[in-house]
């Protein structure tokens, strides 16, 4: 199995992905700042899963103090997408590494998965919510290692 993870600020967005949500609720481990199961998105043509796999770690920040954390995370905040659980059920991105088209993208026949950024950590916490932290989760690594634990077991993505 080839394996690629891109880890950058850009993914441009004509002729792209379309994105299925898949929620970890099954993993206990994997949640968003305030506790909501994190979700990462996937390809819906799960014929290329197992063969070649894109995986895309977006760059949402971090917060440094409990002050800026609970600021980040705040009802009406307009960075409180990066601490809960997407509420979209489909993501679409297009150009750059998204496209389907093989002449402008090596990428085109890839699996592609997005998985959501919403720990603040930059995919490599493994706090829990406590008075010190805020009463926020800080769990990215667990998401990125449940992400991956369900691409194994729902697209068979090891082989």
């Amino acid at each position: 199995m080839n394996c690629l993870f891109i880890w950058t600020l850009f993914a441009g967005l004509a002729s792209g992905t379309r994105l299925l949500k898949r929620e970890l609720n099954d993993y206990d481990l994997a949640k968003c700042n305030d506790g909501t199961p994190a979700a990462y998105f996937h390809d819906q043509d799960v014929r290329s899963a197992g063969s070649r796999v894109l995986i895309y770690l977006p760059d949402g920040g971090d917060c440094s103090s409990v002050e800026e954390c609970n600021n980040r995370c705040a009802k009406g905040s307009s960075e409180r997408t990066m601490c809960t659980s997407p509420e979209d059920s489909t993501l679409e991105k297009e150009e750059g590494f998204w496209s389907n088209n093989p002449n402008e993208n090596p990428y085109a026949d890839y699996f592609k998965v997005y998985i959501h950024y919403c720990s603040s950590g930059d995919f490599s916490g493994t706090r829990g919510a406590s008075r010190s932290t805020g009463n926020l989760f800080f769990h990215g690594k667990h998401i990125i290692t449940s992400t991956l634990q369900d691409l194994v077991a729902r697209f068979g993505i090891d082989r």
